[in-house]
């Protein structure tokens, strides 16, 4: 295999800026008479003596932000002259056992537990974002129970008994006394971080819209239920960029909610996007998120550079990506602008260069329906293992109106000439330009051996494939004439 062109190593290291430089490593003494902006005081019965972390959130990596020291009485405190950022943390204990935390403007505050039952013993003193989480864990998972064994009851009962009907019902009764729970701590306590936390977790309620003939409509119930996903996000609140809900929400939206082809990935992208034109840090994040998830090298989809052209040409300019400099976004455009050309839906550019007897030859002399545009490299391993393949796939294909196109990649002449004999794959027509002019900005090329196949109309039907998804790509094109 040979990249052919770097990845996206530039907004890669924009994400993941925080990662790396908030680490301290500062062992402060257990000291309950600070009067510090910071002063986190843990008790927790039965923990050994050793370090405690305190181990931040951001777009699904956690990092370590502090450190302190805890007793062999289970008591230890992070003491601080400045806040920590707003957000979810987690306290990592000696013992390797966790319980989370939210931090906002109040950091000083108290938690006693017991480490048999860490979560159910938890008891805090002097923050209400903490009291609630405490509070509403203890109640989730015995509400919970109550729920599970109730299904179970019902999954050992006949389909048509009524005693299913009646345990459906108290199972409908308690997910109902669930939201009126949560209601009342939203509307008791619409100010607090943890209000707004809990909220941007929520997803919407599930619809049943019906078809004229009474069927359930699950392609109206899927849009209904994609469009209000983010109803209940705070977009001007950035404390919920450092908790799991926005990266969660944003993973299951985007690779879930959405159809896993370019143009559905663009439009969710831009419904998503269009809500935070406003809100520069969730901009920034799901912009760097969606293309990053999509970059070329590390997609599986097919046609990966659709989605990234969208995002760079849209999105990561040089007037909206302000936090990049702009070599950074002259970069990325200049790549996004060398993959336009070749994207499935688009005619395929004509190439021109010499073959191996110095003859000219082009895409566009050839008359057969299909063309398999085959690029390579002579010293790639992986060219070394599908030329072969190429060239069987070619002898039983040619019959079935099928042409080859090689084209020789980041080689010499020499080198290029030698390849194809010995591969024989002189049986089909392979050009080569020492300039690279005859292929730039025409086929974009990650990785060597790249295939694109194109139909009667030279429209790229498809690109990124294995010599045997070939058949199956021509196949699919022919069902639609």
């Amino acid at each position: 295999m040979r990249i052919i062109v770097s990845s996206l190593f530039f907004l890669s290291s924009l994400t993941n800026f925080c990662f790396s430089n908030t680490y301290s490593a500062l062992v402060h003494q257990f000291d309950t008479k600070s009067n510090k902006p910071v002063n986190i005081n843990l008790k927790i019965h039965g923990e050994s003596e050793g370090t405690v972390f305190l181990i931040g959130v951001y777009n699904e990596q956690n990092f370590k932000i502090d450190s302190t020291y805890m007793s062999n009485s289970g008591e230890a405190v992070f003491v601080k002259d400045s806040l920590y950022k707003p957000g979810y943390v987690y306290v990592l204990l000696p013992g390797g056992a966790s319980f989370p935390l939210l931090l906002d403007k109040d950091q000083v505050f108290e938690l006693t537990s017991d480490l048999k039952n860490l979560i159910q013993m938890m008891n805090v003193k002097g923050s209400i974002d903490n009291q609630l989480l405490y509070e509403n864990a203890k109640y989730e998972a015995s509400h919970q129970e109550k729920i599970t064994v109730i299904a179970s009851q019902k999954d050992k009962t006949d389909t048509n008994d009524e005693a299913k009907i009646v345990l459906q019902a108290r199972i409908d009764s308690l997910v109902k006394e669930r939201m009126n729970t949560l209601t009342s701590i939203f509307n008791k306590y619409p100010e607090s971080f943890y209000v707004s936390f809990k909220s941007a977790g929520q997803n919407p309620i599930i619809t049943y819209p019906r078809k004229p003939n009474g069927e359930l409509d699950t392609t109206l119930q899927t849009f209904f239920y994609k469009t209000k996903f983010w109803d209940d996000v705070d977009f001007s609140d950035d404390r919920l960029l450092r908790t799991p809900v926005i990266a969660n929400k944003l993973k299951v939206y985007m690779t879930k909610l959405t159809v896993q082809l370019p143009d559905s990935i663009n439009a969710s992208a831009d419904f998503l996007i269009g809500k935070v034109l406003n809100y520069p840090e969730y901009y920034r994040y799901f912009v760097n998120w969606i293309t990053l998830k999509y970059e070329p090298t590390k997609s599986m989809i097919m046609d990966p550079e659709a989605v990234y052209v969208h995002m760079i040409s849209n999105y990561f300019t040089e007037e909206r990506a302000v936090w990049s400099s702009k070599y950074e976004v002259d970069y990325f455009q200049k790549r996004a602008s060398e993959m336009k050309a070749s994207l499935i839906g688009k005619v395929g550019p004509n190439v021109e260069a010499k073959d191996i007897n110095g003859y000219v030859k082009s895409i566009s002399q050839i008359k057969s329906p299909y063309v398999v545009v085959f690029m390579f490299s002579p010293d790639c391993d992986h060219c070394i293992i599908e030329s072969p393949k190429i060239v069987e796939y070619y002898k039983k294909a040619k019959e079935q109106g099928v042409e080859v196109f090689g084209i020789g990649l980041d080689t010499t002449t020499e080198d290029w000439k030698a390849f194809v004999l010995k591969n024989d794959m002189d049986i089909f027509t392979n050009v080569y330009d020492p300039t690279n002019k005859a292929i730039y900005k025409k086929y974009f090329v990650d990785v060597t051996p790249e295939i694109y196949v194109l139909n009667p109309e030279r429209t790229i039907i498809g690109k990124n494939l294995k010599v045997e998804q070939i058949d199956q790509i021509i196949e699919e094109d022919k069902r639609k004439r």
